[in-house]
């Protein structure tokens, strides 16, 4: 992310009258985000305080927990403003995308794979350390599958936003399931650890790669 949207986001979050975008209780970010340790993805959950909701890194260490509203409205915030700016429309690229049903085959696949799995242990073939083994190959394998299909999916919607004279209420205007894909298509995101004793949401720790 260039200087120049880094401060723009900023200023956009640092606004006490800024109107923030309306988020569904669904985390966004979960399994789209990356670790900033180790480039595992991040998954939503309950946080240890009720009624919070945090994001935390899947792979075997488990590097961050971080409170999944501040990234959100960060992320979106900065998505916005990038979009807002005369020169958005460099965000559309020419089509270069995969084979997406060949995609969508394999996703298929990978999925059933998940299901034969759940089998196999209720019927004593894979014991639970193979299980998670498995699970988490054929898992970490249909993210990086589904990434460019979401992929696709955002790229046709960024003409709507790209037009749009509020690009706040046309993003508020789409599903979450549009939002993540657009996301997806747009950017890479990357968490990392808040830092011992962070009180404040520190928007260093949150890194924003666009594609």
């Amino acid at each position: 992310m260039d200087a120049e949207t880094w401060q723009a986001a900023n200023l956009v979050l640092m606004d006490p009258n800024r109107r923030t975008p309306r988020q569904n209780t669904r985390h966004l970010l979960s399994g789209l985000a990356l670790c900033g340790i180790c480039g595992a993805t991040v998954h939503g959950g309950a946080s240890r305080r009720p009624g919070q909701r945090a994001y935390r890194c899947s792979g075997s260490s488990g590097h961050i927990s971080r409170k999944a509203e501040p990234i959100e409205q960060f992320v979106v915030a900065t998505l916005v403003e990038r979009l807002s700016r005369p020169d958005a429309a460099v965000l559309l690229r020419p089509d270069d995308s995969p084979d997406l049903d060949a995609l969508r085959s394999e996703a298929a696949g990978l999925r059933s794979r998940l299901d034969s799995l759940a089998v196999d242990f209720a019927d004593g073939a894979l014991t639970s350390s193979q299980l998670r083994a498995a699970t988490a190959r054929i898992r970490s394998r249909l993210e990086e599958v589904e990434r460019p299909l979401a992929a696709a999916i955002g790229g046709d919607m960024l003409s709507d936003l790209l037009g749009a004279d509020d690009v706040t209420a046309a993003w508020e205007a789409l599903s979450q399931d549009r939002q993540r894909a657009v996301i997806a298509a747009l950017a890479r995101v990357r968490i990392k650890p808040a830092g011992q004793g962070a009180r404040r949401f520190d928007p260093a720790t949150v890194g924003i790669e666009w594609r």
